[in-house]
């Protein structure tokens, strides 16, 4: 009953045709920060009316229960009542930074991983279900076994500032803005994660809102696009 009235009171004051209103966006702390939220700033630039809520949650937020209009997150099996849109592919990749590599060496295999220091990213908290991040863990270990990570962080910012530092190796997405604003270097190149499908995510019922249509497709475009891509 509230998103039926919600969607009356977006036709009766012309917002579907004017392109206004307001939209709560749910994501990640680490995605926001390393990939979607430059995206939303351009967006609020094309379409000054629409006013962007960013809710930064590692928890999975409930769109039926209007926690959140939308969300860009993986694929939600837990009710067939959202709508899925798929927008890119995460794959995760190992990076270090120079001084780290100039001092320790570059790992030949995966196997020699075992000789490096490994800082990986865990939050223990967190209900939304992104790749494994402790993946370089396990990278050519025997079934059953993991390495001991150098450091552990929450923080994808802390993650590659620690790489950067020259602490060890680090484990991030192919596509993160740190990666480039840290200068970090991709080690065993041809090695990478279980590629991870983000999707652009709302309740079917508020399909024919025209603020979450035009999100969608903006990001569709945009995050599909080579210039995404960071390597």
């Amino acid at each position: 009953m509230m998103i039926e009235l919600d969607l009356a009171k977006n036709e009766i004051s012309g917002i579907a045709d004017e392109a206004s209103g307001e939209l709560t966006i749910a994501t990640t702390h680490g995605y926001a920060s390393t990939v979607l939220f430059p995206h939303l700033c351009n967006f609020s630039l094309l379409y000054p009316e629409i006013t962007l809520h960013v809710m930064c949650d590692d928890m999975d937020l409930d769109l039926i229960k209007k926690e959140a209009d939308v969300a860009v997150r993986p694929y939600d099996i837990k009710t067939s009542e959202l709508e899925h849109i798929f927008l890119h592919e995460r794959k995760l990749q190992l990076f270090a930074s120079q001084e780290y590599i100039d001092k320790m060496g570059i790992p030949e295999k995966t196997e020699d991983l075992d000789f490096h220091r490994l800082i990986v990213f865990e939050n223990p908290n967190a209900t939304t279900p992104f790749a494994n991040n402790t993946w370089n863990l396990i990278l050519g270990m025997i079934d059953g076994q993991k390495r001991k990570p150098f450091m552990t962080v929450n923080s994808a910012e802390c993650l590659a500032h620690a790489a950067e530092q020259g602490i060890g190796i680090i484990a991030c997405s192919h596509d993160s803005l740190l990666l480039k604003k840290y200068a970090l270097k991709r080690v065993l190149p041809t090695i990478e994660g279980q590629p991870t499908k983000m999707y652009y995510v709302y309740p079917k019922s508020i399909r024919n809102l025209s603020t979450v249509g035009l999100l969608g497709n903006y990001l569709k475009n945009a995050l599909s696009s080579p210039q995404n891509i960071t390597n």
